[in-house]
Parts: C-alpha cells; sequence; structure tokens
C-alpha cells in the first residue's frame, strides 16, 4: 500500500501542482518558519496550509527565494502521505519523498537523481506511459500558454505564473 501511495504522491506532484524540477527530492518538512537556511529548500505545513520555500533550484540566482503555495488537491494528498510515513517511521519524517519500501523496512533514499530516474517508471505504472520531469513541466508550459485567459494577462500576471515552475 504504502509504495502505491507513494507512487501516486509523485505523480500529483507534478500534476497537481505545476512541475517542479527534481526539487520535491531536497524539501525538508518544516512545521515553523524560524530559522530557516538559506541553503535548503523546505516544504512549510501548518494546518491545511502547504508552502514550498524555494532557495536552492536551477534559477535561484536570478529569480531568488520563492514561496509557492501548495494547492489544495495535493496539500490534502500530501497530508496522507506524510501521516502514514510517520506511522511507518515511528517519527515525523523529514522529507516528504522519496523512500525505499519494502515490507520491512522503509529508509529514506538520499539521492537526488533517484527521485529522477523514478519518475518516468511511475508515470508508465500509474499511466502506461513514460513521463519525465521535462515533460511534465513541457505539459505545464503548454497548458499555460494556451489557456484562453493567457492572452488578456498582464506581464506581472504572466510572471507570477511562470515563477509556479520556477523559470522567468
Amino acid at each position: 500500500f504504502a509504495k502505491a501511495l507513494q507512487d501516486l504522491v509523485v505523480e500529483a506532484a507534478y500534476l497537481f501542482q505545476p512541475a517542479l524540477r527534481n526539487d520535491w527530492h531536497d524539501l525538508h518538512i518544516i512545521t515553523a518558519k524560524s530559522k530557516l537556511a538559506n541553503d535548503r529548500n523546505y516544504l512549510y505545513c501548518r494546518g491545511n496550509k502547504m508552502v514550498l520555500i524555494m532557495n536552492v533550484y536551477k534559477n535561484s540566482k536570478s529569480l531568488g527565494h520563492q514561496e509557492i503555495e501548495v494547492r489544495p488537491e495535493l496539500v490534502t494528498l500530501l497530508k496522507i502521505w506524510i501521516s502514514l510515513l510517520k506511522l511507518l517511521l515511528d517519527q515525523a519524517p523529514q522529507f516528504p519523498l522519496y523512500y525505499a519500501i519494502t515490507s520491512k523496512t522503509i529508509e529514506f533514499v538520499n539521492s537526488d537523481d533517484a527521485l529522477r530516474r523514478q519518475i518516468p517508471r511511475i508515470s508508465e505504472r500509474v499511466f502506461g506511459i513514460k513521463l519525465s520531469v521535462n515533460d511534465f513541466r513541457h505539459l505545464w508550459e503548454i497548458d499555460i500558454q494556451t489557456n484562453p485567459n493567457y492572452a488578456n494577462m498582464t506581464m506581472e500576471q504572466k510572471k507570477q505564473i511562470h515563477l509556479q515552475l520556477l523559470h522567468g
């Protein structure tokens, strides 16, 4: 069950929310915003609110610190997943993704490449088609730019939408 749920959470992170690159791997789960390091990324969880606090990512030098609200559909799924992790680990998890899960163990995989490699495999299991992180990002770009409202948006509104993908 946990492996299947993790697969759904991984896919949801790229479908329910504008797709980040491989940045889900190094998110540290926090419940307070005090004393945050500038060299880390965070998933801030408080009540029914979750925020991605991004400091380290591909365009961080030009875009700087970003805070991206997690959309409600993903919040719901992440809350279930984090609750299950807490039960399986016997402690609050430090990271939301990615865990090696067997019938006897669950262990955080401390490799940013591991999640990146798993995403196409998971999408093939879930959707029947291999989709990489870049494929998900491209699909979001197409969706954003083909939206009929996009043509009528101000430059600032367009900028805010593109910032959710962490590019200008």
